[in-house]
């Protein structure tokens, strides 16, 4: 008979601190393990672990990103390392910035947009990348998103080790990526290439009204929209983060 994950109130507040989550985490570990899990108690534990104590979250962090990984490779994925995906993303970097200067230099809207696009999608995942290495977090490995753009794996114990506040800026880093290459493509092209500076100021303010709805949905407790459920992104991850810090404000760090 499967262990049921969720547990009541009074049973949380009776376990020893910290042994009661790690009992969650290795039931979610065997069910995984088995192939038997149903989504639901991850979900349940991540929240329980935003808001438990520094010194539980760290002693747990490897045990975390474990099973955080078996999660995540439920789905097969093409995986690459940190290093080779941050590589492509840098060479997506220089590449959208050689042929926005080509576009310029050649009137050319369709070289421009190519470079718009690719700093659009290679902004993002470095600029959050970078400031999550500066806050302490590690990397697992990469994977291809549609077997094409990179994407970093973090290992989560890292990032649920930080303190909320730390954990919502670095949410709030992976919002501001793809916004900021529409931004800056959109002002270089400015009068010189007007077609692409109008579409690269249409791209900005989607991005921006996107981020948008994932705050409002968030703070509103929106999941699902019809019969679709909203896949979590940085913008509704900042909002939870924020949350966390918000009732745990004043409390002791460990």
């Amino acid at each position: 008979m499967r262990r049921t994950v969720i547990a009541t109130d009074e049973q949380a507040k009776a376990a020893p601190d910290g042994a009661f989550l790690r009992e969650r985490l290795a039931t979610i570990e065997a069910a995984l393990d088995g192939g038997e899990y149903q989504p639901g108690p991850w979900s349940w534990l991540v929240r329980e672990l935003r808001d438990s104590p520094a010194v539980t979250r760290t002693q747990l962090a490897p045990d975390i990103s474990r099973v955080s990984r078996k999660l995540h490779q439920r789905q097969p994925r093409l995986i690459i390392g940190v290093v080779s995906a941050i590589l492509l993303e840098a060479l997506g970097g220089i590449v959208g910035g050689i042929l926005l200067a080509a576009g310029l230099a050649r009137m050319s809207t369709v070289l421009a947009l190519i470079g718009t696009a690719l700093w659009i999608m290679s902004f993002e995942p470095l600029i959050k990348l970078g400031v999550g290495t500066a806050f302490g977090v590690i990397y697992d490995y990469a994977y291809l998103y549609g077997g094409l753009e990179p994407r970093f794996k973090m290992k989560y114990g890292s990032y649920l080790a930080l303190a909320p506040l730390p954990r919502a800026l670095l949410q709030f880093a992976g919002t501001v990526g793809s916004p900021l290459g529409a931004l800056i493509a959109a002002s270089i092209c400015g009068s010189i290439l007007p077609t692409a500076s109008v579409i690269g100021w249409v791209a900005f303010w989607i991005l921006v009204l996107i981020n948008a709805g994932g705050v409002v949905s968030e703070v509103a407790g929106v999941r699902r929209l019809g019969g679709m459920r909203l896949p979590p992104g940085s913008a509704s991850e900042m909002v939870a983060e924020l949350r966390c810090w918000w009732r745990n404000r004043g409390m002791p760090p460990s």
